[in-house]
C-alpha cells in the first residue's frame, strides 16, 4: 500500500525577502502565503501534486502534509475548500526559522503519525507499506508519476529506494543541490553517495543532482530513527535531505529516476519561472520553444501535451500572469529582411529576456519602469548618463501599443474584456545594440495579456500572422521603421530561415532549421548602442527610390542566406566564417563606415585580430563573431573587456 507525504513546513524566507525588496510590488499580496499554496497554472502547487497522486495508477491510501505553527491555519482553511477525504495534516512545533526542526525530522513526524493513527503498528500493514515523499515547493512537470511508481515496484528489490534526479543545464546549480556519486548497473543508475551542495561545480562527483521526490520502502521509519536518534545522530544534519540520502546509500541501494527539469520555488525569480512555465502550457506554440528546451526535446515535433504532466487549469484569481520573450541575432542575410530579401536568424540564451507581469487590479495601469521611464534625476549629468545608456524612450509606449492591439484583436473576435490588471515590465536584454529588445517586449506583453485573460493567442490569429501583428504595433501605431525578421524568429524561436521576396498577406515563407552542432560563436557589443529605427528609416527611403546599389546588395544578401540554408546540415566552421565576412562587407558597401560607426568597425577589427570573422547582428552595433578554429575563450574575453566591450559566448535557444 502506498502512502504519500508532502513536506510543507518551510517558512519561505528567501521568497518573502525577495517580495519585500521587489520595487514593483507585483507579488506583495503573496508575502504571507506558504510556498506549496502559491498559485501556479490555475491551482496551488500542492494541488498539482495531489492530482498527480490520484492519477498515478496505484492506490494511495492517504496523503500526509507536514506544516508548521505559522501556516497551520492556512492549510486548515485550504482543506475546508477541498474534498480530500484521505488527506491528513500534521503540524510540527516550529514557528519560525529559528526553531525549525528540519526536513528529515518533519519526514519522521509524518511517518510516526502514519504508524500510530493509520497503520496502528500492524506488522503486516507496515511490512507492505511504501512511501512517496515530495517537497511541496517543487514542481517536476515532465515527471511521469505512474512510470516512476511502476519502476519502483517492478524493477527494484524490496528494500531499495528510488530518487528522482536530473542534470542541471547550468553547472553552477550543482552547488545548490545534493549531487550523486553514481554507478551504472543493470538495474539503472545507482547512487553510491551524495555530496550536499559542493563548493564548486568541478568538485561535484557527477553532473546528476537530486530532485526532492523520493520513493522509500517499508523500513523508512526504522531508517529515519537510526539516522536521527541512533549512535551517530549528534553530527547528522536534519535539515538537508542530501545528508540523509548519503547515509542511506551506505546501508541500502538507492537508484535514480532521471527527468530533465525541475521547478523550485525558493525565491521570487524561481516563482516567476514557474508562472512562465504555466503560461507556456497555456499558450502552446505561441510561447515559443521554452517547454521543448526544458524537456530536452528540441527535435520533437509532437505536441507538448504528449510529454508534459503538469496540467494547466487556467489562472487563479490571485495569480499573476507572466510573459517573456528572448533576444535574437541575425546570423546571415540581414538587413535584407525589410527589403524583399532573405535571412537566417536565431533566438539566444544567456543575454537576458523581456518580461511583462500582469497583476490583478481594479483599474488597468502600465507601471513605469524605475530606470527606463525615470524623469527624476540627482543631477543633469545623471540624466545624460541614463539617457545615453537607455535611450530617450522607455517601454511604456511599446506596452501601450501592444495593449491597444490586443484589445482590438479581441474586439474583432467578439471577446469581452471585463477584468483589469496592472502591468509591470522589465528587460535584461542589452539595449539598443541590435538584439531585438523592443519587439521582445511587445511579444512578452501579448503573451502576458493572453495568459492573464486566458485567451489563446492562436485563437486571435494563426501563428504565421503574429509577426505582422507585432510589427504593426511599431510601424503603424508608433511610426517606428522596422522589419519582420525579429518578430518572426522571436515568436517562433530557434533558428529560422525567412524568405520575404514574395510576401503573401504580409507573411513570408518561414522554415525552422534543424538543430546542429554549430561552430563556436560569440557576441560583442559596446556599452552604448544606437536606435536602429533611424538607420532603417534612411535605408527604407533609398529602397523605395530603387537605388541600384541597394537593390543589388539586398539581392546578394538574400542569396547568401539561401546558400547557408543549403549548407546547413553539413556546415563547417570555415564556411560559416566566410559567410559572416561576406555579409559584413555587403553591409559596409550598403551603409558606409560612418553609419556603421567607428566603435563597431573597431570591434570587427579586434575580432579579426583574434582570428575570428565578424558581422553585425542587427543595426544597433552588436557583432557576431565566428571562430574557424577553437580559441581560448578567456584570452578573447580579456582582450575585449580591456577595451570596455561586453563579450560572451553565443548560445542558441533552439
Amino acid at each position: 500500500m502506498w502512502y504519500a507525504i508532502v513536506l510543507a513546513a518551510g517558512f519561505g524566507t528567501r521568497l518573502v525577502q525577495d517580495i519585500q525588496k521587489d520595487k514593483s510590488d507585483a507579488f506583495q499580496s503573496l508575502v504571507n502565503v506558504s510556498k506549496p499554496l502559491l498559485p501556479v497554472g490555475g491551482t496551488t502547487v500542492v494541488d498539482h501534486w495531489l492530482e498527480s497522486l490520484q492519477n498515478c495508477g496505484r492506490e494511495v491510501a492517504c496523503t500526509v502534509i507536514v506544516t508548521n505553527v505559522k501556516y497551520q491555519e492556512h492549510y486548515q482553511q485550504w482543506l475546508k475548500q477541498h474534498n480530500y477525504s484521505t488527506l491528513h495534516l500534521v503540524t510540527n512545533t516550529a514557528s519560525s526559522d529559528d526553531n525549525r526542526l528540519g526536513a528529515i525530522h518533519d519526514l519522521w513526524l509524518a511517518v510516526e503519525y502514519l504508524h500510530k493513527h493509520l497503520l496502528r503498528n500492524n506488522k503486516e500493514e507496515v511490512d507492505n507499506s511504501s512511501y512517496i515523499v515530495i517537497a511541496g515547493d517543487t514542481l517536476v512537470p515532465f515527471l511521469n508519476l505512474k512510470d516512476l511508481l511502476n519502476q519502483f515496484v517492478q524493477s527494484l528489490d524490496f528494500l531499495d529506494s528510488l530518487v528522482v534526479a536530473y542534470e542541471p543545464k547550468n553547472k553552477e546549480d550543482l552547488c545548490k543541490r545534493g549531487v550523486f556519486r553514481v554507478e551504472h548497473t543493470c538495474k539503472g543508475i545507482c547512487a553510491r553517495d551524495v555530496i550536499e551542495k559542493p563548493s564548486h561545480p568541478d568538485r561535484a562527483p557527477s553532473s546528476i543532482a537530486s530532485i526532492p521526490v523520493y520513493l522509500f520502502s517499508s523500513c523508512l521509519k526504522q531508517d529515519l530513527e537510526n539516522y536521527l536518534f541512533g549512535e551517530a545522530a549528534q553530527w547528522r544534519n536534519r535539515d538537508a535531505p542530501g545528508h540523509f540520502l548519503s547515509w542511506l546509500c551506505s546501508i541500502r541501494r538507492v537508484y535514480l529516476y532521471m527527468t530533465p527539469y525541475r521547478l523550485d520555488i525558493g525565491n521570487l525569480e524561481q516563482y516567476q519561472e514557474a508562472l512562465w512555465f504555466a503560461s507556456c502550457c497555456f499558450l502552446k506554440e505561441a510561447a515559443g520553444r521554452f517547454i521543448y528546451r526544458a524537456s530536452n526535446r528540441i527535435d520533437c515535433e509532437t505536441s507538448s501535451n504528449d510529454f508534459v504532466y503538469f496540467k494547466h487549469k487556467g489562472r487563479a484569481s490571485n495569480e499573476n500572469a507572466v510573459g517573456r520573450a528572448l533576444p535574437r541575432v541575425g546570423i546571415i542575410g540581414n538587413p535584407s529582411d525589410g527589403y524583399g530579401g532573405k535571412v537566417i536568424s536565431g533566438t539566444i540564451e544567456g543575454c537576458g529576456f523581456a518580461q511583462v507581469i500582469a497583476e490583478p487590479s481594479d483599474t488597468f495601469y502600465i507601471v513605469p519602469h524605475p530606470v527606463y521611464d525615470c524623469f527624476e534625476f540627482s543631477s543633469l549629468k545623471e540624466m545624460n548618463d541614463v539617457t545615453s545608456s537607455c535611450g530617450f524612450y522607455g517601454g511604456l509606449r511599446l506596452l501601450q501599443a501592444a495593449c491597444v492591439s490586443f484589445y482590438r484583436l479581441c474586439e474583432q473576435q467578439g471577446l469581452v474584456i471585463s477584468s483589469n490588471c496592472k502591468l509591470h515590465y522589465s528587460s535584461s536584454i542589452p539595449r539598443q545594440v541590435g538584439f531585438g529588445g523592443s519587439s521582445a517586449l511587445i511579444i512578452a506583453c501579448f503573451r502576458c495579456l493572453a495568459t492573464f485573460y486566458q485567451i489563446p493567442m492562436l485563437q486571435l490569429a494563426p501563428l504565421e500572422k503574429w509577426p505582422t501583428i507585432i510589427l504593426r504595433c511599431e510601424t503603424e501605431l508608433l511610426s517606428i521603421s522596422a522589419g519582420l525578421q525579429d518578430r518572426v524568429v522571436q515568436i517562433m524561436e530557434g533558428v529560422i530561415y525567412m524568405d520575404f521576396s514574395e510576401l503573401k498577406q504580409d507573411c513570408g515563407k518561414y522554415e525552422r532549421l534543424k538543430k546542429i552542432s554549430l561552430p563556436d560563436m560569440y557576441l560583442a557589443w559596446l556599452p552604448r548602442g544606437k536606435f536602429s529605427g533611424t538607420i532603417h528609416s534612411n535605408l527604407g527611403t533609398r529602397w523605395r527610390n530603387k537605388e541600384p546599389l541597394v537593390l543589388e546588395i539586398m539581392h546578394s544578401l538574400g542569396e547568401l542566406a539561401d546558400k547557408l540554408r543549403q549548407d546547413w546540415n553539413d556546415l563547417d566552421a570555415q564556411q560559416l566564417a566566410n559567410y559572416v565576412d561576406t555579409n559584413f562587407e555587403y553591409r559596409r558597401q550598403l551603409l558606409g563606415n560612418q553609419v556603421i560607426g567607428q566603435g563597431t568597425l573597431e570591434m570587427v577589427e579586434w575580432a579579426r585580430w583574434c582570428g575570428m570573422s565578424a558581422k553585425l547582428v542587427g543595426s544597433g552595433g552588436a557583432i557576431l563573431c565566428v571562430s574557424p578554429t577553437p580559441l581560448p575563450l578567456w584570452k578573447i574575453e580579456q582582450a575585449f573587456h580591456d577595451k570596455n566591450v561586453s563579450f560572451c559566448k553565443l548560445e542558441i535557444a533552439w
